[in-house]
């Protein structure tokens, strides 16, 4: 995949579909993973969670390969989802998508991006601690966020609450 540009712009209303696609597949990766089978096995994003929120969608000639799914949440700039195409797993598209996240943070004067993600995958805590996202403190965590985190802790059958953890990056301003 050398020589390979992306670009990044706002998600269109027709590229949903496509999103929820595109997550469904950059799940699959989770099936070399002992236990993570509720991941593999769990429904693709509705369609409809877009809507909700800011999507932007990274492309690669004409074919959106990731995207970020963004929420205003507590506060901060809550990243509810970033998907991207296995074939393109380690080219940078997901640093390019939360540059946009984060410009997009600043544009809306929020002090913080926060997510939630699982502890171990390469791809998961240990990526995203890379980008610079640390574990958020106690006490910056929001009615709305302690509400995802326990729905999410709950919601699948077989996973381990344990495996997942709560990511912030403050912004300088």
């Amino acid at each position: 995949m050398s020589q390979v540009e992306f670009y990044i712009e706002p998600a269109q209303i027709s590229e949903f579909e496509v999103l929820s696609n595109i997550e469904k597949s950059a799940r699959s990766r989770y099936s070399s993973l002992q236990g993570f089978d509720h991941v593999v096995n769990s429904p693709p994003i509705e369609v409809e969670r877009f809507s909700v929120g800011t999507s932007f969608v990274a492309h690669s000639c004409d074919s959106i390969v990731g995207f970020v799914l963004t929420v205003p949440l507590d506060g901060m700039l809550y990243i509810a989802n970033i998907s991207v195409m296995p074939k393109v797993s380690g080219h940078g598209v997901g640093g390019m998508l939360l540059v946009e996240a984060q410009a997009l943070a600043s544009r809306l004067d929020l002090p913080a991006l926060v997510l939630t993600t699982f502890k171990v995958p390469p791809w998961n805590g240990p990526w995203f601690r890379s980008q610079g996202y640390k574990p958020i403190p106690e006490q910056e965590i929001g009615r709305e966020l302690r509400s995802i985190m326990v729905r999410q802790a709950s919601q699948a059958p077989g996973s381990n609450p344990q495996e997942r953890q709560t990511l912030w990056k403050p912004l300088n301003r």
